[in-house]
């Protein structure tokens, strides 16, 4: 791009490179449209996008076959082992699942990328989630936070993996518990 600007901007140039850099920035635009029209955010080709999500708030959004049937499928878990407005954790991220299962996050932070390791953050995060103990948590791959690896081996069951993901459940006689 900064040859097609510097062509560009000196008209006084040759017309044979003007032409050079009005082609180019013509690939340029006609490759980021098509690449634009044919790839979605997160996912793949439009053409693999061959299945369609059930879950009614995600009804007609079209997917992988397998990124709508593990999704489909850690839904239905939330759902069936935890009640609208519980509290549920989703770590290190997965904040639309917190709005489609109509669940609530017991920390008020969807995403622990960047500040999971902010000593301020984790002490709130901790105190939040003693308060409100989530019915179920889900681990998204490596879990590096000590507290929360604490916290799931002394209180909760593994209900199932999905892909990475490990999905557990808080047991009905651990509700109260501090």
């Amino acid at each position: 791009m900064p040859f097609v600007h510097l062509t560009i901007r000196d008209w006084d140039k040759t017309r044979s490179a003007r032409v050079l850099a009005a082609l180019f920035l013509c690939f340029m635009l006609i490759g980021a449209a098509h690449h634009k029209y044919h790839f979605m955010y997160h996912e793949f080709d439009r053409d693999v996008l061959s299945a369609t999500y059930t879950w009614p708030k995600l009804a007609g959004v079209r997917s992988t076959p397998g990124r709508v049937e593990s999704t489909e499928r850690l839904l239905n878990l939330i759902e069936r082992n935890s009640d609208k407005g519980d509290y549920i954790f989703l770590y290190p991220d997965y904040s639309s699942a917190y709005y489609l299962t109509g669940r609530r996050n017991p920390t008020g932070i969807d995403w622990y990328y960047l500040l999971g390791g902010v000593p301020e953050i984790v002490d709130a995060t901790l105190k939040r989630m003693e308060q409100n103990r989530p019915r179920v948590i889900v681990i998204d791959g490596p879990c590096h936070n000590v507290y929360l690896n604490t916290l799931v081996s002394r209180h909760y069951q593994v209900l199932d993996t999905i892909d990475q993901m490990i999905v557990y459940h808080l047991p009905s006689d651990s509700v109260a518990a501090p």
